[in-house]
């Protein structure tokens, strides 16, 4: 008697967690979409001139990974709710589509790295970050001038050998009165770097200079 009336116990349970996992999922994929509509415009409305920056993080990188996450969520909606007799014939094809949607969303992850690095002259950071992005044997990146969330686009750096300068900490950055001159490398970030010769590109100097985060460990 007790494994019989056990057994709609635990089938009571596992309905109550599908439901609780479904409301879960579907309040998650609400606020990831609140998000990108967020975030999303910003870069829209400028043609990619200003774009939300929130630590190392770009909006491209913020609304590419919520896309996906909002899929995942989608997929745990699809496989929480239970299939019974005819649903299944709109169930397992969402399924399959989720499955492959989820894969898809893992690669465009995968290739929408574009880390944030901010430029730092003699131990204070400058108001100014670069978001790099490599590819096979060159990188570039966009030079970001940060008020508040959203970094305007104020200049491009494009190096060699698929190389992020800023990333590896392989640039010297010099304020000098009222202008910030930078020097990066290009081949490669164990190529020499000298102050005497012409700077990659100069900005003008912000004010006040922020003091820089400890990067240690």
């Amino acid at each position: 008697m007790g494994d019989d009336g056990g057994a709609p116990v635990s089938v009571q349970c596992v309905r109550v967690m599908r439901r609780r996992t479904v409301v879960v999922a579907s309040v998650t994929y609400l606020l990831l979409l609140a998000l990108i509509a967020v975030v999303w415009p910003v870069s829209l409305d400028s043609a990619g001139a200003r774009e939300v920056v929130i630590g190392r993080w770009t909006g491209k990188v913020i609304v590419t990974g919520s896309i996906v996450a909002a899929v995942v969520s989608l997929a745990v909606i699809v496989f929480a709710v239970p299939a019974r007799r005819w649903w299944w014939v709109l169930l397992g094809p969402l399924r399959v589509i989720a499955i492959g949607a989820m894969a898809l969303g893992g690669l465009a992850v995968s290739v929408t790295d574009e880390p944030v690095t901010p430029i730092v002259a003699n131990g204070c950071e400058t108001g100014y970050v670069v978001t790099e992005r490599a590819f096979l044997f060159g990188a570039s990146g966009s030079v970001r001038r940060l008020d508040g969330p959203i970094g305007t686009s104020v200049g491009r750096t494009e190096v060699d050998d698929g190389h992020t300068p800023f990333e590896q900490g392989s640039y010297i950055a010099v304020t000098d009165g009222d202008t910030l001159r930078v020097w990066n490398t290009f081949q490669s970030a164990t190529e020499r770097l000298s102050i005497t010769s012409a700077p990659s590109f100069v900005l003008p100097r912000l004010k006040p200079i922020r003091t820089a985060v400890s990067q240690e460990g």
